[in-house]
């Protein structure tokens, strides 16, 4: 079980969305305009958290314009088919009514850009229950941890008065840069049961489960 507290903050991708597929769908496809090799599911699920941008330089080793131009290229094949291959976990929506039926605040803090991950909030129903969101921005200045400290000044809430649930070691490393509780989504592509429990990270097996964690 869970401390006390008054802040949920959700990850997006691998947290509340099983969008890996779709994620790695638009990868591909904008490798595909630059003719360059995909180099196959698993070496990409490595590109699966963090920043676009680093992932798109790496990926076509080009300077800050190429990552502009790749970026939109990426958001558009996201658009137009990766974002229907995303879909909401089961019994997400179920967590966050229970959560807020239990009193307590919620956000979302992801790399996914900000306007997209607002629109696929909306898109599910599930925006009216965030208190607070925010995305990555279109420059890739700040990292999660970023946005983790400004779902905190939104609410005024103290780190170590919010607990950050995320799948990923991108997530956890960002939340304790935030100085704020972490709960890793083991479901998710990057922080296995094993994982967690090699390195005593407190962790849940599906999205239903963050209930009982947190209000027992």
């Amino acid at each position: 079980m869970g401390g006390s507290y008054k802040l949920i903050i959700f990850d997006l991708d691998g947290t509340v969305s099983d969008s890996f597929s779709g994620i790695l769908h638009c990868f591909k496809r904008m490798l595909e305009h630059y003719n360059v090799d995909y180099p196959g599911d698993d070496e990409m699920g490595a590109y699966l958290h963090g920043s676009v941008h680093d992932h798109i330089r790496k990926l076509l080793n080009t300077d800050d314009k190429g990552v502009s131009d790749a970026l939109e290229i990426y958001r558009d094949y996201y658009i137009s088919e990766g974002e229907a291959m995303c879909k909401p976990f089961d019994g997400a929506e179920d967590v966050f009514r229970e959560l807020k039926k239990a009193g307590y605040l919620l956000g979302v803090a992801t790399m996914k850009i900000h306007n997209y991950a607002v629109m696929q909030l909306e898109n599910w129903g599930f925006l009216d229950y965030f208190d607070t969101v925010h995305g990555a921005d279109p420059n890739g200045m700040m990292d999660k941890s970023d946005l983790i400290q400004m779902c905190l000044k939104d609410i005024n809430v103290e780190p170590e008065d919010a607990l950050m649930i995320g799948d990923s070691v991108d997530d956890l490393l960002n939340a304790r840069k935030a100085s704020v509780p972490f709960l890793a989504a083991s479901y998710g592509s990057n922080l296995s049961p094993s994982i967690c429990e090699d390195n005593g990270i407190d962790y849940v097996r599906s999205i239903r489960d963050v209930v009982t964690f947190i209000v027992g």
